[in-house]
């Protein structure tokens, strides 16, 4: 580290330290990849041995569709190998949890359809090991707007929005992709209707997000009647610079199961969100480049702030420090993958990057509605 000015000194002894790695922000077991929908079939001895069997077989299903979701087809025989050469204890350990979405059992034979979350910083060691490029960081926090469409109204704050209340009720685990629900206070209300929303009323849906420090809101219009327990789900994400994406789905339901249609459709969710956060993010390359930017900063408060987002970037390898004042630092980023791909990571992170024309690059608060 090259200090340029004797002012840096004293303000370092704040900052407290001017050289950062972000690998350990990765590996803080906060990441998960998630992977539903995992179909186990098992026959043995006995009732127990046969689901104890079906969930070691299905950890190994679901650790061979988390490889695919994170590497490079291309690597598919790799992958193949790799996963054939670990023991059950192996990929027991990468794992954070799993859960039951459904099971039927007789007194010899187990049928399940099983949910796993392996801890995204294994995987990812695993992978890189084995010198396989893979994109496995998490991305920024993602507010969800629930709107329900039923019988002609758009609800969203009022008190008869189920489809809120299941997501309040039903949070979903850590995922690649973290979700965040608004508060639905006055303040909420004021900002924005379930008709703005359902609209995708741009101007309001980025103050709700400004409101909530976060870059990308996702809006989730379960489209309902009083008559069916069928859901039609439309999903719009919008990012700082506008419509980032979106789906429709349908799900018929059950009657015997009000909540049926829409656990399916939280699931699909979750599962389109991590997939399209991988398929922007995945490093075709382990090579290591090299971006210096010029961060203007007002303070230790927003210096600690810039360093926080900074680390919860997988593909930063290292941020070093080439000097540091009381209103701007100058940093020297490593970083594996292509700049695109770092810029969309920053943007999560409500940072953006721009290109000066003097040959200088600035890191800066993104603002709404900026490329």
């Amino acid at each position: 580290m090259t200090l340029r000015r004797p002012l840096v000194l004293l303000f370092c002894i704040f900052a407290a330290s001017c050289i950062f790695a972000t690998k350990s922000a990765r590996a803080d077991g906060n990441a998960a990849i998630v992977i539903r929908g995992v179909d186990v079939d098992v026959t043995a001895a006995d009732a127990v041995t046969a689901r104890e069997k079906a969930v070691l077989d299905g950890q190994r299903k679901a650790l061979q569709q988390a490889f695919a979701l994170l590497a490079q087809p291309a690597d598919a025989a790799r992958l193949a190998s790799l996963s054939a050469g670990l023991s059950d204890q192996q990929i027991t350990d990468m794992l954070v949890d799993y859960e039951v979405e459904s099971e039927r059992a007789s007194t010899v034979r187990y049928i399940g359809k099983l949910a796993f979350r392996f801890r995204a910083d294994s995987i990812g060691d695993l992978l890189q090991r084995n010198g396989l490029p893979y994109a496995a960081s998490e991305s920024g926090p993602v507010l969800l707007v629930p709107v329900l469409a039923i019988d002609g109204a758009n609800q969203l704050w009022e008190d008869g929005n189920i489809w809120r209340e299941f997501w309040v009720k039903h949070a979903p685990a850590s995922g690649l992709v973290p979700l965040r629900l608004p508060r639905g206070d006055q303040a909420d209300q004021a900002a924005i209707n379930g008709d703005q929303a359902a609209a995708g009323d741009t101007a309001r849906l980025q103050a709700l997000a400004q409101r909530y420090g976060v870059s990308d809101v996702v809006v989730a219009v379960a489209q309902r009647t009083s008559s069916s327990p069928a859901v039609a789900l439309t999903v719009k994400q919008l990012g700082l610079s506008g419509t980032a994406g979106g789906f429709q789905d349908k799900f018929d339901g059950s009657t015997s199961d009000p909540d049926a249609a829409f656990n399916q459709a939280v699931d699909r969710i979750i599962g389109q969100l991590q997939q399209d956060w991988i398929d922007q993010n995945r490093v075709t390359s382990a090579a290591e480049q090299n971006l210096t930017v010029d961060a203007p900063i007002d303070g230790i408060a927003q210096w600690a702030d810039l360093r926080r987002r900074l680390a919860s970037i997988g593909t930063l390898r290292r941020v070093d420090v080439v000097y540091l004042m009381r209103s701007q630092a100058e940093l020297a980023l490593t970083y594996v993958g292509d700049r695109d791909q770092l810029a969309r990571a920053l943007q999560q992170r409500a940072l953006a990057l721009k290109d000066n024309g003097d040959g200088h690059t600035l890191l800066q608060p993104a603002a709404a509605g900026q490329p």
